[in-house]
C-alpha cells in the first residue's frame, strides 16, 4: 500500500492567497488573487509588485524543496549507497550539501514558465506543460521518462450557453443577474482560455424557487434550519464555502430536499478595508472554481484506467452531482443576501455572520412562494479528452524494485501559481539537485518516480488512472508517496504536512534538520 505525505506551506488564513507569475513584457512579477482551499482556484486581475517584501517568496518553495530532498538523500527512503557520494556522511553535512544546491532562482524561472498561461486540464497549454516537464526530466538525465496518456471524460462549461444566476421577483421580473467570471484588473489578465465559474461536475438544468440562506450547508446547519421550522425542500440554498469540501455541501443540499446550491467565498478580516490589489486579502469581486465530484478518476471506467480505445467505458452515464450547483462572487453574494427576508421563527446565529456585509444585517429568509427567488441555470458540455502524466525515474542501484514517488499536479482551474504551480516547482528542483547527485556519484538505493499528474482538479483523474493501470504492480512495489501540492501561501513560515501516523516522527525529525538559517532566509 502506498502511504501519502502531503507537504504544504500555507498561511494561517487560507483565504489571504494569491497568484503570481512572471509577466511576458517585462519578467516582473504580477499577481491574481487564488484560492488554496480544497484545491480551488479564483483569478480576478493582476497588479503590479512594487515591493519586494510582497513578492512570490521562491526561497519559501525553496525550503519545501530542501525538505523533500533531506527525506530523499539523507536515507529515510533511498538508504545512500556506503560506497558512492556521502559515504560516512551525517544527516547534518548531507542537508548542508543539499541547501548549497537548491537555487530559489531556478525555482523562479521553473515557475515563470508554468504560469505563463492558464492550462485547464485537456488543453493545448497543459500539454505544452506536460512537453516542458519531460524535457526537464530528460535535462536532468533522468534514467527513464514516461509520457502516460489517458482518454477521460471531463464536463466543462458550455462556451455557448454560459451558466447564471438571476435574483428575480414572483412575476419574473429580474433585479440582479450574477457575473460568471471576474473583472479583470488589467489587460494581461484578459484571456480568451480562461473558463468562467463552474463547478465541475454539476447537474446541468434550469431550476427558479425560492431560496434560504444555509450559513456554510453542513448537515448541522440543515439540521437547525429544520428545528426552526425553516425547510429547503424544493428551494434553492445559498452558502458559502469554509466548512467542507464542496461534494460533500451540494450532497447536503439535496439530502435536506434543495434542487439547487448557489456557493461563494466569504472575506475574512471584514473590518480591513485594504483588499488585493492593495493587499494579500481576497477582494469580494472573487469567486471560486472547482469540482463537486465525491469519487476519484475518470467517471467513465470507474475502477479501470481510460487508456486509448478502452474497453472499460462504462455504459451508464457519467457521475454528476444530485442537484445544481454554481459558485458567484462575492459581490453579487452581498446582493442576494441582503435580498432575503426576515424569518420571525430564526433570527441569524452569531457564527452565521457574513465577513461580506461586515457588520451589517441580512437574514436567513423564508423560503415562501412569494419570494424573493433565484434561477439557477447550468449548462454542462462534456468532451472526451486526452491527458497525460509525466512519470521521471532514477532507477535504484540496491533495490530497483522498490519505488519511492514523489508527485504533484500540473493542471489548474486558471493559471495556478499557488495551486499547483508552486508545488510543481519545488518538485522540479528536487529533480534538478538530484541530477546533480547522481553526478557526483551518488544513486539512491531504491527507485525514485517525480511525476506530474494531470486532470487533478477534476477529481484526482489523471493520477488515479495510473494508480488504476499499476495496481497489481504498486501493491508490490510501493514503498511510499510524497505529494507537493502547494509550497507557497503567504507570509507563514510554517510547513504544514499531513499524512499516515506512523510518518510522524520521520517528518519531525527532518524539520529539525533543515536548517534555521535557511528558514530565516525564506
Amino acid at each position: 500500500l502506498l502511504y501519502t505525505i502531503k507537504f504544504e506551506l500555507e498561511m494561517t488564513d487560507r483565504r489571504r492567497l494569491y497568484n503570481l507569475r512572471a509577466s511576458p513584457g517585462d519578467g516582473k512579477l504580477v499577481r491574481s488573487v487564488s484560492d488554496e482551499f480544497d484545491d480551488d482556484e479564483f483569478l480576478i486581475g493582476s497588479g503590479r509588485l512594487d515591493k519586494p517584501s510582497t513578492g512570490f517568496n521562491y526561497l519559501k518553495i525553496g525550503v519545501i524543496a530542501v525538505t523533500l530532498l533531506s527525506v530523499f538523500v539523507s536515507g529515510y527512503f533511498c538508504h545512500v549507497l556506503v560506497t558512492g557520494f556521502f559515504r560516512g556522511s551525517s544527516p547534518q553535512s548531507v542537508l548542508g550539501e543539499v541547501e548549497g544546491v537548491v537555487s530559489a532562482e531556478k525555482i523562479r524561472e521553473y515557475h515563470t514558465e508554468l504560469t505563463r498561461q492558464p492550462h485547464i486540464a485537456g488543453s493545448p497549454a497543459n500539454y505544452e506543460l506536460a512537453e516542458y516537464i519531460a524535457d526537464k526530466f530528460n535535462e536532468f538525465a533522468f534514467d527513464k521518462i514516461e509520457m502516460k496518456n489517458y482518454s477521460v471524460e471531463l464536463p466543462y462549461p458550455d462556451a455557448n450557453n454560459p451558466n447564471s444566476v438571476k435574483l428575480t421577483d414572483s412575476a419574473g421580473k429580474v433585479s440582479h443577474s450574477c457575473r460568471n467570471s471576474e473583472l479583470p484588473l488589467t489587460e494581461f489578465e484578459r484571456s480568451s482560455t480562461v473558463v468562467p465559474l463552474f463547478n465541475a461536475h454539476s447537474k446541468a438544468g434550469s431550476v427558479k424557487a425560492p431560496y434560504v440562506y444555509a450559513n456554510h450547508a453542513t448537515k448541522g446547519d440543515f439540521e437547525l434550519l429544520a428545528r426552526n421550522n425553516i425547510s429547503v425542500s424544493g428551494k434553492i440554498v445559498l452558502a458559502r464555502y469554509g466548512s467542507e469540501f464542496r461534494g460533500n455541501l451540494v450532497h447536503n443540499a439535496a439530502d435536506a430536499g434543495a434542487i439547487a446550491i448557489v456557493l461563494f467565498k466569504d472575506l475574512s478580516q471584514p473590518s480591513v478595508k485594504e483588499r488585493f490589489p492593495d493587499s494579500e486579502l481576497a477582494p469580494s469581486s472573487a469567486g471560486e472554481r472547482g469540482t463537486v465530484q465525491l469519487e476519484a478518476g475518470d467517471t467513465d471506467t470507474p475502477g479501470w484506467p481510460s487508456v486509448l480505445d478502452s474497453i472499460y467505458r462504462s455504459k451508464e452515464p457519467s457521475l454528476t452531482a444530485p442537484i445544481l450547483s454554481q459558485p458567484i462572487t462575492g459581490d453579487d453574494a452581498r446582493v442576494l443576501l441582503k435580498a432575503l427576508p426576515r424569518n420571525k421563527n430564526m433570527d441569524l446565529p452569531r457564527d452565521w455572520k457574513v465577513g461580506l456585509l461586515e457588520e451589517q444585517s441580512f437574514n436567513v429568509g423564508t423560503g415562501h412562494e412569494d419570494g424573493p427567488f433565484l434561477e439557477v441555470t447550468v449548462n454542462v458540455e462534456i468532451k472526451r479528452v486526452n491527458i497525460t502524466n509525466v512519470i521521471g525515474t532514477i532507477t535504484g542501484a540496491v533495490e530497483p524494485d522498490r519505488w519511492v514517488l514523489l508527485g504533484n499536479h500540473r493542471d489548474a482551474w486558471t493559471y495556478g501559481a499557488i495551486d499547483p504551480g508552486s508545488g510543481t516547482a519545488a518538485m522540479l528542483e528536487v529533480g534538478r539537485t538530484l541530477s546533480h547527485f547522481l553526478t557526483e556519484g551518488w544513486r539512491p538505493r531504491r527507485t525514485l518516480k517525480l511525476c506530474s499528474w494531470d486532470a487533478e482538479e477534476w477529481g484526482l483523474v489523471g493520477s488515479m488512472e495510473w494508480i488504476e493501470e499499476n495496481r497489481v504492480v504498486l501493491e508490490q512495489r510501493g514503498v511510499v508517496y510524497v505529494n507537493t501540492d502547494l509550497a507557497e501561501g503567504g507570509e507563514c513560515q510554517s510547513i504544514v504536512a499531513t499524512g499516515s501516523p506512523m510518518f510522524q516522527t520521520l517528518v519531525e525529525g527532518v524539520l529539525g534538520e533543515v536548517n534555521k538559517n535557511f528558514l530565516q532566509e525564506g
